[in-house]
């Protein structure tokens, strides 16, 4: 378990990866995937033990995504409760489980959380560059904070072109987070003292690590009733309370980590170098989502808008000082209180840039850390 504090979840369904395969939805057609997603192949091939069939995420065309959104849906409302309790009784399940609940209610609260999450939210798709620039940005964050205002929604479902995250399978093999959902969420039961009320749960999802059952687990997951997954499957959780955490190291290959690329992301979408476009759910799946009880809205498309470059970098004039050299400096975040009474905090990204007229030399700091016993 990593913890956000306390709360949060690496490698939840490592059983799951290990039996199913891509096996379709029986809602596929219903939302017009016919194959898995970044592929061209046929959507299934169930057959004999083989080797794994592992690639490389490639992301689906934006205008894809509230397909996959129905899709999955639909899995989530068919066979979310046996997939939940699957991973309650394997013990890969602890966020968002009341120790006071029955199976059952716990089962069935965790499926129709996460259904709301990814059916209700809002759709976006970030490209190569953004998700880069997040995965970076998220690093150099100075505190670890979170306010309801740093989310671009209440609830969404975000695919990125590039994953978000990778760790190595216990087959050799890379799983690939590529997708997230969040939604509210006021922290585990009981709730720790931590934990303020309000917060955010997020679930990342992982492209399908392979393409075919290994047959011996054939059966095994026949009795678990998961006998159909769409392309993207629940992988990981993790909770954050709004408000200011500890400063606590986030460790890199863990969900905290992957929280924090997702908060530099909403918060880059803010920013005036962002362009979103919105695209529109085709109109012949409108009526199927509708009739599915998913949201019909367009999938908001978040790229970087080509920028110029200054040779003074942000905010100084040119001839306020004078300058004898240029100087890198790297990208970071600039955190300020504004609104009424400052009492709300923004971020702007600060891209890297050269402090200095460009007609100058560039001088490049070399740090040097000497060790002395």
């Amino acid at each position: 378990m990593d913890h956000i504090p306390g709360v949060g979840r690496r490698e939840l369904s490592r059983l799951l990866h290990e039996v199913l395969g891509n096996v379709p939805v029986d809602g596929v057609g219903l939302f017009g995937l016919t194959h898995p997603v970044g592929s061209a192949g046929p959507a299934v091939v169930v057959g004999p033990p083989s080797p794994l069939a592992a690639g490389p995420w490639r992301a689906p065309d934006p205008r894809r995504v509230p397909a996959i959104r129905g899709m999955i849906s639909y899995w989530l409302k068919v066979q979310g409760r046996n997939f939940y309790r699957a991973m309650i009784e394997s013990g890969c399940q602890s966020q968002g489980v009341n120790p006071g609940a029955s199976l059952a209610d716990n089962v069935a609260a965790l499926a129709s959380q996460e259904h709301a999450r990814v059916a209700d939210g809002s759709l976006y798709w970030v490209s190569p560059e953004m998700t880069q620039l997040a995965i970076h940005a998220g690093r150099q964050l100075p505190r670890h904070e979170l306010y309801p205002y740093d989310a671009p929604s209440e609830r969404g479902f975000v695919v990125f072109a590039e994953p978000l995250a990778r760790f190595p399978s216990q087959w050799g093999t890379s799983i690939e987070i590529a997708a997230v959902s969040w939604g509210p969420w006021d922290g585990p039961t009981p709730r720790p003292a931590a934990w303020h009320p309000g917060g955010v749960w997020f679930t990342f999802w992982a492209a399908q690590p392979h393409a075919r059952y290994l047959g011996e687990c054939r059966q095994t997951a026949v009795e678990l009733g998961l006998t159909a997954m769409d392309p993207l499957l629940p992988d990981n959780e993790a909770g954050w309370p709004f408000g200011e955490l500890p400063r606590i190291e986030f460790p890199p290959d863990t969900t905290a980590a992957w929280a924090l690329t997702v908060r530099a992301a909403w918060l880059l979408m803010q920013q005036p170098f962002t362009q979103t476009t919105t695209a529109a759910a085709p109109p012949t799946l409108k009526p199927k989502l509708r009739r599915a009880r998913v949201s019909t809205d367009g999938v908001q498309i978040i790229r970087m808008r080509p920028r110029q470059r200054t040779g003074t970098g942000p905010g100084r004039a040119p001839d306020s000082y004078r300058w004898s050299h240029q100087t890198e400096v790297t990208g970071h975040w600039r955190r300020y209180h504004v609104g009424p009474g400052r009492t709300r905090i923004e971020h702007r990204w600060i891209d890297p840039y050269f402090a200095g007229p460009s007609d100058k030399p560039l001088r490049k700091i070399e740090k040097v850390r000497v060790w002395n016993r």
